[in-house]
């Protein structure tokens, strides 16, 4: 018994310097915590912000708009710089949200390899925002990128994984909506439609992956639609309507907002007529898409910077097009009638 009472004062020194130990270890963790973060913010390159970047009163009221489509909604055009960006933030391709600046594609840092496009520009998608936020002066601007170039409009059909184009912009929508909701959709793409069949070296991935079709589509498939090694991953000039329309009905169903304002980009002029043999069957298709809350921009009239891809200055003109359209879709006492030029080149 003796030997025990002796014994006890070293019991409780050595448990009070067990819970020292505990407690500085835990600090430790919490310090490492906080300079990790601290770092993680200061190492972002520039223009890079995490999400609480966006300021916290503007959490869940951000109007998103996705950006889709090819290399004209991805863009080719020099740096811009736009009024109102203090109110438009971009969720990047990154994963990140930042304040917006072209060029919106940025591919650095990239996380959906389906989508990526290393050659993106300004595009449309930065002028539309800018003039819908002059439009409202309290509205904070959410853009999301989905684009990539010389892509199909069946490679655009609804495919939910995302390894494919319509499920990895499923899936930013979905992680982008935590801080807004979807308003719109934007959509720029035909170019890559009207190409000849025969040109054997474009750039085409071997698509056989059927399409999840919604019940009651325009255009169904089938095996023996997906038999050869580019099938209707290569133009599909014919068809184009049906086939933006059944992704127009895919996008709301899985978002579930049946009336989304949808705003799409006829494609305008070419220069390279023997490789877009089919440019005029796809205007005249895209002309003839008819939905509700559904609107067509022209572009012919705006000018070129190579053989398709339109200028700096047309695609600025091309967003506020866009904006127009959709105002007209959404509040007409809004919208003004865009100006027309005869710009060439």
């Amino acid at each position: 018994m003796a030997a025990q009472k002796l014994s006890e004062p070293k019991v409780k020194r050595n448990i009070l310097l067990i819970g020292i130990g505990i407690a500085i270890f835990g600090l430790g963790i919490l310090a490492a915590q906080f300079f990790r973060r601290e770092r993680e913010v200061v190492d972002l390159p520039p223009g890079k912000l995490p999400a609480q970047a966006v300021p916290a009163q503007w959490h869940g009221r951000l109007s998103l708009f996705v950006l889709a489509g090819q290399s004209n909604m991805s863009g080719r055009g020099a740096a811009v710089s736009l009024p109102h960006t203090d109110r438009i933030f971009l969720f990047a391709n990154d994963y990140h949200w930042k304040q917006a600046r072209e060029p919106l594609d940025d591919p650095e840092g990239q996380i959906d390899e389906v989508s990526l496009d290393k050659n993106a520009g300004s595009g449309p998608g930065l002028a539309f925002a800018s003039r819908l936020a002059a439009a409202y002066p309290g509205k904070v601007i959410g853009l999301i990128t989905c684009a990539r170039g010389a892509t199909t409009m069946f490679e655009w059909e609804r495919r939910l994984g995302d390894d494919s184009l319509y499920g990895s912009c499923l899936k930013r929508i979905g992680a982008a909506k935590a801080l807004g909701k979807v308003e719109g959709l934007l959509f720029f793409q035909g170019e890559w439609d009207a190409i000849d069949d025969s040109k054997s070296d474009a750039p085409l991935a071997q698509n056989y992956v059927m399409p999840n079709k919604l019940p009651g589509s325009r255009i169904t498939y089938n095996q023996q639609t997906l038999k050869g090694p580019y099938s209707f991953n290569r133009a599909s000039h014919k068809q184009w309507a049906e086939m933006f329309s059944d992704y127009v009905d895919s996008v709301r169903h899985d978002l579930e907002s049946p009336g989304l304002p949808v705003v799409f980009a006829q494609i305008g002029q070419n220069e390279d007529s023997s490789r877009y043999v089919y440019w005029k069957e796809v205007q005249e298709s895209q002309k003839s898409v008819s939905m509700p809350r559904v609107k067509m921009i022209e572009t012919a009239d705006l000018g070129l910077q190579d053989k398709v891809h339109l200028s700096t200055q047309s695609y600025l003109k091309a967003g506020e097009r866009m904006a127009e359209a959709f105002m007209e879709i959404t509040d007409p006492s809004k919208a003004r009638p865009p100006a027309r030029t005869e710009q060439k080149k």
